[in-house]
Parts: C-alpha cells; structure tokens; sequence
C-alpha cells in the first residue's frame, strides 16, 4: 500500500511539473486577451494535455505488455502510427488551424486550403510524441525489470527453503541409522549399558522430532544433542580416547539444527579402529559471538567410494554457504591419515 501511494505521488509530480513547464516559460499574455479567448485557450491546453498523457500510459502499460514484450511488432508499429498521426494532427486542430485571436505564441495560422505535409510544427509535435513514448517506454521497462528481479528473488529464495528442507530430511535418517546400529552392536554383546543408550537414544530423537524441522534452534540444544550422542559413543566405544571441551556461554545464541553433528559423527565412522589406539578431539567454543568448532581424529577404514562418503558434510557445507554466507569459514584438511576439521561461526 505504502509503495503503491508513493508511486501515484511520484507521478503527480512528475506530471505537474513536466505540464507546467510551458506555463513557466512562455510570455505572458496581454490585458488584450479576453476571458472568453483565455477560457477557450485553457480548454484546448487541458484536451491536448489530457490526451498527451492517454498516450503515455496506453503505450506504457498496454502496449509495452502487450504488443512489445509478446513480439507483436505489426501492430505495434502499426498502432504507434495510428496514434503519432492523431497526435500531430490533433495539435494543429487546437493550436493552429484556428488558434485564438491574439495567442502570444509562435503558432501561425494555416488556412485550411493549404497542404504541406513536412513544416516545421509538425516536426515539433513529431518530436513531442517521440519524447512521451520514449519516457514512457523507459519507465515500464524499468517497472518490468524491478518486477522480474522481485521474481528473481522469490524463486530463489523459495528454492534455497525446499533445498535446506531436503538437506535436513537426508541428514535425520542418516544420524538415526547409524545411531541405530551403535545400539544393536551393545545388544549383541548384551552390555549393560543397552538400556542407558536406549535412553539417550530417546532424548536424541526428541531433538530430531521437535526440533530438527525448525529454521534454528538455540544453541545449547544443539550442545546438548552433541554431548548425548558422544555420550553414546563412549559407551560403545570403552577403549576408545575422547577429548571433548564445549566451553562458553551458549543460552544466548541460535544456531541451524544438526548444523555441526555431522562433523562429529563422520570422526566416530572414519577414527575408530579394533586394532589400533583411536583418539578423537571435539572442542567447541564460543568468543565473541563467534563459535569455534574443531575436529581432529586418525582415519582408519578404508573408504570404498569417495562419493559415499561425508554425506553429512556436503550437506553441511551447502547449508552453511546458504545460511550463512560471508559469515563462516570451514577447513577441511583430509590427508587420508588425518582429518581435521576447523569451522568458525559468526553467529550475530
């Protein structure tokens, strides 16, 4: 609504000010002109100017959209010389063919048995039409072009929410599985700790259900997901070295849902060996608004397919670059013996 009445304010003036201009700088006209002379005047200046802006806005927002942009250039052309000719021919009707007695302006009066198709009036009036349509060609386009810009955008923006909702709907059964399979590897040894990964399981799933589907979810939810899901890792993995530090104040801040667990996750699948010493580091941080995420672990299993591995993490870098463009850095050293990741937020 807003735009629409600054628009209609824009054209008023812009019409004031063009219509007045020959007001402004013509001469004056005499104590000879009578009222009757000057009403008269007045009237054929309102019809001409009336129909000077009919042809701007027929040929910016009929013609334009309908003839040029659809590439009816027949008509157009041909419409275009329809009007040009009423253009001129109507201005000689109002102010030269039988102008009033008196009118102070350069307009000679032509008897109607005189015929010369080329003088000098009608080049000026030629050369009027052309400035109307021209501005008001120029005007639409610059309308149209804002218009497929605005569309431009929505599309995109549209596009980048479906493509986030599909990284998010491949990321929650990827963690699900294989945190499914961490649980049947306890159930076969018949640990006693089944029934405490069930449990955090079931914590894991809440976030995945509540929260996952959600734009960005505050930070210490996310921590929270984290340290459970270490947690059952650890119980898993009895002899396996875990370095974990999550430090900082994190109630303040909101983050994207699972946006670091894949990092997490890719070290448990590709650090743990049964016939090696394992080590994997995790230390998060925040400082100064800006979140700090490190992942350091040895690789040990062989990787098959290099496209099927890191899922997760091309998922993530896309999200990132979608969520938070110019505001993050993520270095992935992968050397096939260590894989480092280091991954900084700037979370205002």
């Amino acid at each position: 609504m807003k735009t629409k009445v600054v628009t209609i304010f824009v054209h008023l003036t812009a019409w004031v000010i063009f219509l007045t201009l020959p007001y402004i700088f013509r001469p004056r006209i005499g104590p000879e002109i009578g009222v009757n002379e000057q009403i008269i005047l007045s009237l054929r200046f309102v019809s001409f100017n009336l129909f000077l802006i009919f042809v701007f806005y027929f040929h910016g927002y009929w013609m334009i959209p309908q003839l040029v942009l659809k590439k009816k250039w027949l008509i157009y052309i041909g419409l275009q010389i329809l009007i040009l000719v009423t253009f001129v021919f109507l201005r000689e009707l109002l102010f030269m063919m039988s102008p009033p007695e008196h009118v102070p302006f350069q307009m000679t009066h032509v008897p109607k048995s005189e015929f010369e198709l080329f003088k000098p009036a009608r080049g000026n009036s030629i050369f009027l039409y052309f400035v109307i349509v021209i501005i008001s060609g120029g005007v639409r386009i610059v309308q149209e072009w804002i218009k497929a810009e605005k569309r431009a955008t929505q599309i995109e923006t549209e596009r980048m929410a479906m493509e986030l909702s599909l990284l998010r709907s491949q990321i929650n059964p990827h963690f699900l599985f294989n945190t499914l399979n961490n649980i049947y590897s306890l159930a076969l040894i018949k640990s006693e700790m089944t029934a405490d990964a069930i449990l955090k399981l079931a914590t894991i799933m809440r976030y995945l259900t509540e929260d996952s589907n959600s734009d960005k979810v505050a930070l210490n939810r996310e921590v929270d997901y984290l340290r459970h899901y270490i947690e059952l890792q650890r119980i898993r993995l009895e002899k396996m070295k875990i370095f974990v530090n999550l430090s900082g104040d994190f109630s303040k801040y909101s983050i994207p849902p699972l946006i670091l667990m894949p990092f997490v996750e890719n070290a448990f699948k590709y650090g743990t060996s049964s016939h090696h010493d394992t080590e994997i580091c995790i230390n998060l941080m925040v400082i100064n608004d800006i979140l700090k995420f490190k992942v350091i672990n040895r690789i040990y299993t062989e990787r098959m397919k290099p496209e099927a591995k890191g899922l997760g993490i091309s998922n993530t870098r896309q999200r990132l670059q979608h969520i938070y463009p110019g505001k993050h850095t993520l270095e992935i050293v992968d050397n096939g013996k260590i894989f480092n990741v280091f991954l900084s937020i700037h979370l205002i």
